[in-house]
């Protein structure tokens, strides 16, 4: 509020520019909660020459500017505009809890089971005793940090794109139509940990669909494509299986510009022409 005085008293010529530093400064020096524009009135007098503090006084008697009060009347005008105008309501993404309220619930929770409740730090005992700890870790960091990426630069899945993002995971899995509860349960999902992982997983897929732009000099499809079937030993499987027709030789057709075979390297010759040539051939 000071400050937006001090500017409009610039704009006006009511206050020189060392008169409205020195009421910036003066305000600046009296704690938030006790400060009033009595008081900064006060403390800013003895720098303030007669016409400056007149200015103010009056300023002050008829309304000093209040910017974070006119920021909220207008946020109120155009929320009520908004609700009188009958659009469809804007729904918000899931909201997130923090990490530590994550990992509290991941702890403290447990899974259902045929045989009754498993506490899920058990699973997680279990499941870090294992020979695929380490593999299964890194897994699941890596689609998390992707998905949390995409968060982080802005993109946002919709309803649709949840839905299908879970759809097709649950497809992967092999659960049938009609088992998608159980399973998720059985996996330690509730209703709100299955939204998060929804909207992981659409993230994650917008994010890699945009891979090229995500970051700079981003890799392309191919180069993805290129890189898994390399680190799932897949490239040297693949390249094993192709075996070339003829082996070690182009054929006429790869080495001509033109994209001919060797038998159409010269144009046919005509029935017209080699009946002459029998003709002539039998007259001789």
């Amino acid at each position: 509020d000071v400050r937006a005085a001090a500017e409009r008293g610039r704009g006006e010529r009511a206050l020189r520019r060392a008169a409205a530093g020195a009421l910036v400064r003066a305000a600046a020096r009296i704690p938030y909660t006790d400060r009033t524009w009595p008081r900064v009135l006060a403390a800013a007098a003895p720098v303030l020459d007669p016409p400056a503090r007149a200015w103010l006084t009056r300023l002050v008697a008829s309304g000093p500017p209040d910017p974070k009060g006119d920021d909220a009347r207008a946020t109120l005008a155009a929320a009520e505009a908004f609700v009188r105008s009958g659009a469809p309501a804007i729904r918000a993404p899931p909201r997130r809890p923090s990490s530590l309220v994550r990992r509290r619930k991941l702890v403290d929770g447990a899974t259902a089971t045929s045989g009754g409740p498993v506490a899920s730090r058990d699973v997680l005992a279990a499941l870090g005793r294992g020979a695929d700890a380490e593999a299964l870790r890194d897994e699941g960091l890596r689609r998390a940090v992707v998905a949390g990426l995409a968060r982080a630069l802005g993109l946002r899945a919709g309803d649709e794109e949840r839905a299908a993002a879970l759809g097709a995971w649950l497809a992967a899995r092999g659960v049938v139509r009609g088992r998608e509860k159980a399973f998720l349960a059985a996996s330690g999902l509730d209703a709100a940990d299955t939204a998060r992982l929804a909207d992981d997983l659409a993230l994650e897929r917008a994010l890699l669909l945009r891979a090229a732009e995500a970051v700079p000099d981003g890799p392309s499809a191919l180069e993805g494509l290129a890189l898994g079937a390399r680190l799932a030993g897949r490239w040297a499987e693949v390249a094993r299986r192709i075996v070339p027709a003829r082996r070690g030789a182009r054929t006429l057709q790869e080495a001509s510009p033109w994209g001919r075979s060797a038998e159409r390297s010269h144009p046919p010759t005509s029935r017209s022409t080699r009946r002459s040539r029998g003709s002539r051939t039998g007259s001789g």
